[in-house]
C-alpha cells in the first residue's frame, strides 16, 4: 500500500500537475493517429496582430522658409512611437513530411492591412527648444503584399515550431495632418500637409509555434519583425508651405501575432 500513502502526500498543486500531464498524454495518445503528416494541401489562413512600431528617426525636419542661418531655417517634428493592429490574409500551398525535422513548409501570397494609427510629436519652431510651440497628429497606415513563406523545423507530436520570411511591396499611407498651438500661443496657418501614399519594399522575419488540432486546422501564436519603409505627407496646402512636406522616416514594428489555417483535402 505504498503506492496509496505516496498520493495521499500529494499537494493540491502536485495533483493538478500530475492530472493536467496526465490528461495531455491521454488527449495525446488518442488522437494522434489522426493527425495527417504526410499529405500536401492548398490552405488558407488569418493572423491578427498587436504592434509596437518606432521610426527609424527620433526627429524629423521640415523647412520653415526663413532666411536663418541653419539650424534655425528649419522646424524640427519629433516623432513618438505609436502602437498599432494589424491583420492579415494568406492563400498557398502547404508540403507534409513525416518527419520530425523539417516536417512541413509552405509558400503563399499573402496580404496584410495595418490599421489607422497617429504619430503625434511636438513642433518646434526653428530648431529653438524655447519655441516649442504647436503639438501635431499625422495619421498613418499599411497595405502590403508580399511573397510569404513559412518553414515548420521541427515537430513534437501535434506542436511545431516555424520560422517564416516574407518580402513584397507596402503602400504606406500618410493623412490627416493636423496640429495645436500650445496655450499661449498665437496659431499660424497650419501647413495642412496633403495625403499621400508611398510605394515602398517591405520585408518580415519571425518565428513561432504551431499546435495541429485537426487534420484540417491549426493554430499559431509567434514574433515578427517587420519593415514597412518610408512614410511622408503631401505638400503643404496652405501659403509658404506648398514646397514642403513632411518625411517621417521608415516605419518597423515588433509583432505578436496569432492564427488560424484551414488546410484543404
Amino acid at each position: 500500500m505504498k503506492w496509496l500513502m505516496m498520493i495521499k502526500k500529494l499537494s493540491p498543486i502536485k495533483w493538478s500537475i500530475v492530472l493536467v500531464a496526465s490528461l495531455w498524454a491521454m488527449f495525446s495518445l488518442s488522437v494522434a493517429s489522426a493527425v495527417s503528416v504526410d499529405m500536401h494541401h492548398w490552405y488558407v489562413g488569418m493572423d491578427a496582430g498587436w504592434m509596437q512600431t518606432h521610426m527609424n528617426q527620433n526627429a524629423t525636419t521640415v523647412q520653415n522658409g526663413s532666411d536663418y542661418p541653419p539650424p534655425a531655417n528649419v522646424d524640427q517634428y519629433s516623432l513618438n512611437r505609436p502602437h498599432a493592429t494589424l491583420f492579415d490574409i494568406q492563400a498557398g500551398y502547404r508540403w507534409n513530411r513525416d518527419a520530425r525535422w523539417i516536417p512541413s513548409y509552405a509558400l503563399a501570397l499573402r496580404y496584410e492591412h495595418v490599421f489607422t494609427t497617429a504619430i503625434t510629436g511636438m513642433v518646434t519652431q526653428y530648431s529653438d527648444p524655447d519655441f516649442t510651440n504647436y503639438s501635431y497628429t499625422s495619421n498613418v497606415s499599411s497595405n502590403v503584399i508580399s511573397l510569404y513563406s513559412k518553414l515548420d523545423f521541427v515537430r513534437f507530436n501535434r506542436l511545431m515550431l516555424y520560422v517564416d520570411l516574407g518580402v513584397g511591396i507596402s503602400f504606406n499611407q500618410n493623412q490627416g495632418y493636423s496640429e495645436t498651438a500650445l496655450p499661449n500661443v498665437i496659431a499660424r496657418y497650419s501647413p495642412n500637409y496633403a495625403s499621400r501614399t508611398n510605394t515602398q519594399f517591405a520585408y518580415n522575419a519571425g518565428a513561432g509555434l504551431e499546435y495541429i488540432v485537426t487534420n484540417n486546422l491549426i493554430v499559431s501564436a509567434g514574433y515578427s519583425y517587420q519593415s514597412f519603409g518610408n512614410f511622408s505627407s503631401g505638400s503643404g496646402q496652405n501659403p509658404n508651405w506648398g514646397n514642403t512636406q513632411i518625411k517621417l522616416g521608415r516605419l518597423n514594428s515588433n509583432i505578436g501575432l496569432i492564427g488560424i489555417s484551414y488546410l484543404f483535402k
